[in-house]
């Protein structure tokens, strides 16, 4: 894989040569990271799924006005895309229950009528935060 900086350099990720940066083609709220694997996409032209849910095709380059890669907004986008996002500390919640959480928080905000999630996991050791360290 190969390191991206996100946040401008406070963290880093390894991700196959094929994620490419949403923002891009798309605008991203400052507090989030998006970035889109675009050998998974199902369409010839690769799909972009925006930061407020919008999708196009991605052509490689950004365009002028703040507009995306062009294309239909069908819903596509349907490959694998990882989302970083910076969230605030709650006191009261444990460590082990944040992600279950936020994203309890998340499906609430949306108007999700249940929000199950499949499985739990851990990433605790894999980021390095402000550090230039390897």
């Amino acid at each position: 894989g190969i390191k991206r900086p996100l946040f401008g350099g406070a963290l880093r990720v390894r991700l196959p040569p094929s994620y490419r940066d949403v923002s891009d083609v798309r605008e991203v709220p400052d507090h989030q990271e998006v970035w889109q694997d675009f050998l998974s996409s199902p369409s010839p032209s690769p799909s972009v799924v925006g930061a407020n849910g919008a999708s196009g095709s991605y052509d490689g380059r950004r365009e002028e006005g703040g507009g995306g890669g062009g294309g239909s907004s069908d819903g596509g986008g349907r490959g694998r895309v990882l989302v970083v996002e910076i969230l605030t500390y709650q006191d009261g919640v444990e460590d082990d229950d944040a992600g279950r959480f936020f994203f309890d928080d998340l499906a609430d905000a949306n108007g999700a009528a249940a929000s199950p999630l499949g499985r739990k996991f851990s990433a605790s050791g894999t980021a390095t935060v402000g550090s230039g360290e390897e």
